[in-house]
């Protein structure tokens, strides 16, 4: 199977910003799933992160603008990442 996966399209994997499942990973199972027999399995974690557009708010956003015929991009950070809490 030739799959479009890997270092072609690790920049991005598919939209953002989806407010169900769909943050990527989707495309490498639907409609048709990769077999996983004799094969080794990946698992994506794909982290739930709250953001904000709106101006003088922003937070985990980037936004493309134009200057002097380039373009360019503007990043508002933020954390996010894996949390996992031990259970005691």
């Amino acid at each position: 199977m030739d799959r479009d996966e890997g270092e072609k399209d690790m920049v991005s994997i598919g939209p953002c910003c989806n407010i169900d499942y769909h943050q990527g990973p989707e495309k490498f199972i639907e409609p048709n799933p990769e077999s996983i027999e004799n094969s080794e399995i990946v698992l994506w974690y794909v982290a739930q992160m709250k953001n904000d557009d709106r101006k003088g708010n922003e937070y985990c956003w980037s936004e493309r603008y134009l200057e002097n015929g380039i373009y360019k991009s503007r990043v508002y950070p933020c954390l996010s990442g894996p949390m996992f809490i031990p259970i005691k």
